[in-house]
């Protein structure tokens, strides 16, 4: 239920993510979610098992294309991820499951369209393909689509002070309807991205558990 948001603009896109992770164990840790990709102006944020984000960051470390070449071959890079995640899987305490069912967005300066550009990426357990949202102007997630929900969207601006007020509420509303304590919390961490840079800082701390 991590916590992992984009907005994006012609001239800038804003990436927001927790950092809070649970292990099969129980503990809860901080955690990587974004890999920053300095070479062709652009980071892929993500949510989901950290084995599949470790599987996928080492080809997003080797891929020698831009980014729009990036975009496009980005569901074969995670269906190759998954039969390896899931063979670890149970050596580490998780099921099958729980590894296929991931979300990836993939942000940044797209040569194609000469401006700021994102994609996102799902995996459900129930099917094998990975759907690709094509150039979107935001991704919000988690997400619950009732009133509340709608209404709270509707009422942000996209930029750094809204992309602070949706995390917040978010991690309200995940701590309501988890009880069994799904991980979003920890720090949280806004990237901005334009055309010739990449920054990255931490914008809050979500309450301790």
């Amino acid at each position: 239920m991590s916590i992992l948001n984009a907005f994006v603009r012609d001239d800038v896109a804003l990436v927001g993510v927790d950092t809070e992770g649970a292990l099969a164990n129980g503990r809860y840790v901080e955690s990587c979610k974004v890999v920053i990709l300095p070479h062709i102006n652009a980071m892929v944020g993500f949510r989901g098992s950290a084995l599949m984000l470790q599987l996928v960051a080492s080809s997003l470390m080797a891929f020698l294309g831009n980014f729009d070449e990036l975009a496009e071959i980005m569901p074969t890079v995670i269906r190759d991820a998954l039969p390896v995640a899931i063979d670890h899987a149970e050596r580490l305490g998780l099921t099958r499951d729980e590894v296929e069912k991931c979300n990836f967005v993939i942000v940044g300066y797209s040569p194609r369209e000469q401006r700021m550009s994102g994609h996102f990426y799902d995996k459900q357990a129930s099917s094998p393909e990975v759907s690709h949202g094509v150039d979107f102007p935001y991704a919000i997630m988690p997400s619950w689509g009732d009133k509340e929900d709608l209404e709270n969207i509707a009422a942000i601006d996209f930029d750094r002070e809204g992309m602070v007020a949706l995390a917040r509420y978010q991690f309200r509303r995940v701590r309501e309807r988890e009880p069994a304590g799904l991980p979003a919390g920890g720090r949280f961490f806004i990237t901005e991205l334009r055309k010739d840079s990449i920054s990255t800082s931490p914008a809050f701390q979500f309450p301790p558990r």
